[in-house]
């Protein structure tokens, strides 16, 4: 088979060897006219009746977008994820503030203070604080008394303005779940 092909680019070089400028430059135009040539450079050549198509863009014209729009989903998903944790503890927070400083007394609120003051507590509360409201969920969940997204089974709790509002709305059944944590941290440390 290499000897074929040698002895057909031989015969193509002797052959150009022969031929002028001018019928050099009219294959070459030949072949051009021949090939297709779109936007994105590909080639395609029909030879012998059958038209072979060259290196295409078609897949880096798929894969770009489809890329793109996995990115863009698995970031909206990341954002709603950490802003419905960051509003679960922020509400939680909001509610066991206020709660300790109604119903502790100076020496307990003294106590609550101190060890929930400081950037790595903050974390660590904050961390702990999202175990007991995800295992009150559950507790709260086996009950029966909410929908699988989390809102009552029999009549739905208003929401307030400000939670209507939110970017991230918490459901009935985490609402419930924060106040049943906060009660179970008060009287964790009214029993100090």
């Amino acid at each position: 088979m290499k000897e074929i092909d040698k002895t057909f680019m031989n015969m193509a070089n002797e052959h150009s060897d022969q031929m002028t400028e001018a019928e050099k430059q009219a294959i070459i135009d030949r072949f051009y006219q021949k090939s297709v040539q779109d936007e994105n450079h590909s080639k395609s050549q029909k030879i012998a009746g059958e038209l072979y198509v060259g290196k295409t863009t078609k897949f880096k014209n798929f894969i770009r977008p489809a890329i793109l729009a996995a990115a863009v989903f698995a970031t909206m998903a990341g954002i709603g994820l950490v802003g419905n944790k960051v509003e679960t503890i922020s509400s939680y927070n909001n509610q066991l503030n206020h709660e300790a400083k109604t119903e502790l007394n100076l020496d307990q609120q003294e106590i609550f203070n101190r060890e929930r003051e400081g950037i790595l507590n903050v974390v660590n509360n904050a961390m702990a604080d999202l175990d007991k409201i995800n295992e009150n969920k559950e507790e709260l969940r086996q009950t029966g008394n909410y929908k699988p997204n989390g809102d009552y089974v029999d009549h739905p709790q208003p929401s307030t303005k400000a939670e209507a509002d939110g970017l991230f709305p918490l459901s009935d059944l985490t609402n419930d779940a924060i106040a049943q944590t906060v009660d179970q941290t008060i009287e964790e440390y009214k029993s100090r």
